[in-house]
């Protein structure tokens, strides 16, 4: 099952699931959306390419995933609602904070509560309009996947000339395998978390194995990772 297919499992086509919270952080600020927009969208390319050989014909080219998306829309209310989730009532104080966001030069997390959604990322496009004489202010918000890369040297990129990026993530993070979600992706979720990128593949195969071999579900329970180890169900499991 696909990630997008894990995150519309849980609509069940009726929309985002009651109790949904959508917090959006950066360098220890964060803004929590007052209304819960009434849908989202996930995208997760994976730049697959077709060639055309003489001798065989069209085929296709599996190629390696690209950056997810996340974009959702909505309104910051100018008043207080029985359904906010905060007591904010000033729209610009958050349209000037996601600004700031998107221009501080460092990446942001989206969260989005009780569903497989908890991504770094950059905010690509903010716009925001008022239209119905209530001082609401409607927005739109799309956001693209930050890819951390740890490097193993200080050289210089021959070919940009750039320094690698350096990652941030913290020591050890959370994770939650969701209802539906196949215990490699959980895996996958897991490691690309906290893993420089050319352990992960490997790290990814250990930890699935060790899920399989626990006998006992991760579905719903927090599996803490670091570099070194799962902690699963009180037992820690060394990767």
């Amino acid at each position: 099952m696909s990630f997008f297919d894990t995150v519309m499992s849980f609509f069940g086509g009726k929309g985002i699931p009651q109790g949904c919270t959508f917090t959006l952080s950066c360098s220890g600020q964060k803004v929590i959306l007052p209304v819960t927009p009434e849908s989202f969208k996930v995208g997760r390319p994976y730049n697959n390419n077709t060639l055309n050989i003489n001798a065989i014909g069209e085929i296709n080219m599996i190629g390696k995933r690209g950056l997810q998306t996340v974009s959702f829309e909505g309104f910051f209310p100018a008043q207080k609602y029985e359904w906010s989730e905060t007591n904010e009532t000033n729209p610009y104080n958050l349209v000037r904070k996601i600004d700031g966001f998107a221009t501080s030069g460092k990446p942001c997390k989206i969260t989005i509560s009780n569903t497989a959604i908890a991504m770094y990322c950059t905010i690509e496009c903010f716009e925001h309009d008022e239209h119905d004489g209530t001082s609401d202010v409607y927005y739109s918000l799309s956001l693209k996947e930050y890819r951390y890369i740890k490097p193993t040297s200080e050289v210089k990129n021959d070919t940009t000339g750039l320094h690698s990026r350096i990652a941030e993530a913290p020591e050890e993070q959370a994770v939650i395998s969701y209802p539906n979600e196949h215990y490699m992706d959980t895996a996958n979720k897991a490691v690309s978390k906290i893993m420089p990128i050319a352990e992960q593949g490997k790290k990814a195969l250990n930890m699935y194995k060790m899920l399989v071999k626990s006998g006992k579900s991760p579905v719903g329970a927090v599996l803490h990772v670091s570099k070194r180890s799962l902690k699963l169900h009180g037992k820690e499991h060394p990767l």
